[in-house]
């Protein structure tokens, strides 16, 4: 670019001259564009002066009929260093354990061929389409890359009621030349871990009588996609009821239960314990049996509890029909019994028989 100037000289002594104008001018080589943080476009890359760039630079002077030129000025542009990488501040949600991915996209504004540096942190970078990881990203200038930042999400913890939590995955590039300049994006997983799946349910009837046995299945389940470390159950047995046998075997028990420890789960893993209790044979008729069972984690807050109920109905009748005649003729008479029993413990009221007759048979009042 070049930049002319006139300069008037009403009077110079050391040139002798008395208003006269004499036309000064300077002629400026291409001027170097300065790069600032604040460069982030791809239109600002035209404007990077490519590096090893010699620039020249004179002044002429001239009077009259005289020219005088100055002595030879030149500058060699240097390479700029600009790495520019986005968007920043991207999040999403995911269940605790699962996959989780951003793309970003790596650009070049600065004035010659860079190769970046590639840092994550909490996740693996790799280039968009690939799996393969990625330690640096050879870039020319204005050129750019399609980045992918992903993993798996851990598990919350108990620091929140609900089993949820947030983490942060970071991706600086940076040049060689100048690990100081690096620029960084910051990606945030929000995830939340499902609670223990815990099924308490009856093998045996949910009706029955005093004096029986009752058999219980539990079944815990890892539902999530890590692991759960620490699991354990716990079966409070309510009264009237008293434990026969346990499949496996408790590991404890006191008076707030039976407990069970089982360790680590699997993703998807699920365990089953085998209950079989007598029912006390004092226990009155429509007596309703709950019985809960809890389930909990070390990775997470709080417990699953789950609840089965059982009732006791012992209250029966027996019913019996006799005929007197075993052979009879067409037109005999039927002598028919009937006879109730009340074996239960307890009165019955407002009983009813209903009896009807077969084909071929006519009631005699």
């Amino acid at each position: 670019t070049v930049f002319p100037r006139a300069f008037p000289l009403e009077t110079h002594p050391m040139l002798g001259t008395t208003r006269r104008t004499s036309v000064l001018t300077l002629a400026a080589a291409l001027l170097l564009s300065a790069f600032c943080a604040s460069a982030q476009t791809a239109a600002q890359t035209a404007t990077q002066t490519p590096a090893g760039t010699v620039i020249s630079n004179t002044a002429v002077f001239e009077s009259g009929m005289d020219t005088v030129l100055s002595n030879l000025v030149s500058i060699t542009v240097q390479a700029v260093c600009a790495p520019s990488l986005s968007p920043d501040g991207l999040s999403v949600l995911v269940p605790a354990g699962g996959r989780a991915s951003f793309e970003h996209t790596l650009m070049n504004l600065g004035n010659s061929p860079q190769n970046f540096a590639l840092t994550p942190h909490g996740a693996e970078v790799s280039r968009s389409g690939t799996d393969a990881p990625a330690r640096s990203v050879t870039l020319d200038p204005g050129q750019s890359a399609a980045l992918t930042l992903a993993g798996l999400s851990r598990l919350p913890g108990r620091g929140s009621s609900d089993n949820g939590g947030s983490e942060e995955w970071t991706l600086a590039a940076s040049c060689a030349s100048d690990p100081a300049g690096a620029v960084t994006v910051r990606d945030h997983v929000i995830s939340r871990a499902a609670p223990l799946d815990l099924q308490k349910t009856l093998l045996s009837d949910s009706v029955t009588v005093a004096g029986a046995d009752a058999t219980y299945l539990l079944s815990v389940r890892n539902p999530n996609l890590v692991p759960l470390s620490d699991v354990s159950v716990t079966d409070a047995l309510p009264g009237g009821e008293t434990l026969l046998s346990a499949a496996p075997p408790a590991t404890s028990s006191d008076a707030a239960g039976l407990h069970w420890t089982l360790g680590t789960l699997q993703p998807g893993e699920a365990r089953r314990i085998i209950l079989t209790v007598h029912l006390n044979d004092t226990l009155a008729d429509d007596t309703l049996i709950t019985n809960s069972a809890s389930a909990r984690s070390s990775d997470l807050q709080g417990s699953t509890s789950s609840q089965s109920a059982l009732r006791i109905f012992s209250t029966q009748l027996l019913l019996q029909k006799t005929v007197f005649e075993r052979v009879a003729d067409v037109g005999d008479l039927l002598h028919y019994t009937v006879t109730v029993r009340n074996p239960s413990r307890v009165n019955l009221s407002s009983s009813v028989i209903d009896d009807a007759p077969s084909a071929g048979l006519r009631l005699i009042p």
